[in-house]
């Protein structure tokens, strides 16, 4: 199973909860939107994958405005993310009430 995260989930991944069985079950596709360091990036990857034996490839994205974080917070404070998900998706955040 591939997971797409973008780098700055790379970087703080061990502070998740049971990252040792997200890094084991899931080859990691990692985004770099935020431009960080490349040598930072490789250091965490080795580092994950001494510690949790992951498995993990970069991967080029395009530049896109969205992100997951800000996403959270627009719902949270009650805001439409229309534009940013969608109708269909912002209907399935209300609909289960995520993020309030």
């Amino acid at each position: 199973m591939y997971f797409i995260i973008g780098a700055d989930s790379l970087l703080y991944i061990q502070d998740w909860y049971h990252p040792e069985y997200i890094c084991s079950h899931c080859h990691l596709l990692c985004a770099n939107r935020d431009n960080n360091s490349a040598d930072v990036l490789i250091d965490q990857k080795h580092f994950l994958a001494d510690k949790y034996g992951a498995v993990i490839d970069f991967i080029d994205v395009p530049e896109l405005p969205y992100s997951s974080t800000d996403i959270r917070k627009k719902v949270a404070m009650g805001l439409s993310v229309k534009e940013d998900v969608g109708e269909e998706v912002e209907e399935y955040i209300k609909s289960r009430k995520l993020y309030v």
